[in-house]
């Protein structure tokens, strides 16, 4: 990814939130947070499945050294979210992260290694971006939604603590 195509966002005002969580285990808090970033997420990713161009009819596409027949919507198929690998959270500099991807098509066992060219568009063809428009649409709803989601798994590990507490 180019540096003029990376954004990055910070929320602020989560201190309490983080502090909420440090009297849980890094376990918990990871659950908690994962969960939170999951359901975050759900409203973007299906825009950005809707928002994805679907091919008028078969078309042919070279798949390592064949050429494989690719029905209509394998991009639509494709996108889904994704929890980050460690090097990738190490990379970041963050301490949990998900993505929306395109990996393999579910129906159609093939990765749709052209989605970039209809993102981002080519020399002899004009974009029609999905990935940045569902962005840009669902960002607000996205921190709201971790926001709201957060305090409810919190809330949730804390009642689950103080029922132990006073079980013991």
């Amino acid at each position: 990814m180019s540096e003029e195509n990376r954004v990055e966002v910070r929320i602020e005002g989560l201190a309490e939130l983080d502090e909420a969580l440090a009297q849980f285990s890094e376990k918990v808090a990871k659950k908690s947070i994962y969960s939170a970033l999951h359901y975050a997420l759900t409203p973007m990713t299906k825009d950005v499945k809707q928002r994805a161009t679907v091919a008028e009819k078969t078309h042919k596409m070279l798949y390592g050294r064949v050429y494989v027949d690719v029905q209509p919507g394998l991009i639509r198929e494709s996108i889904r979210k994704r929890r980050l690998k460690k090097s990738e959270i190490a990379k970041l500099g963050v301490s949990a992260g998900v993505a929306i991807h395109a990996g393999k098509g579910k129906t159609q066992k093939y990765y749709p290694k052209y989605w970039p060219f209809i993102e981002y568009g080519t020399t002899k063809m004009v974009a029609i971006p999905f990935f940045r428009p569902a962005f840009d649409a669902n960002i607000r709803i996205a921190f709201d939604r971790f926001y709201d989601k957060l305090v409810k798994n919190i809330e949730k590990e804390q009642a689950l603590l103080d029922e132990v507490d006073n079980d013991g």
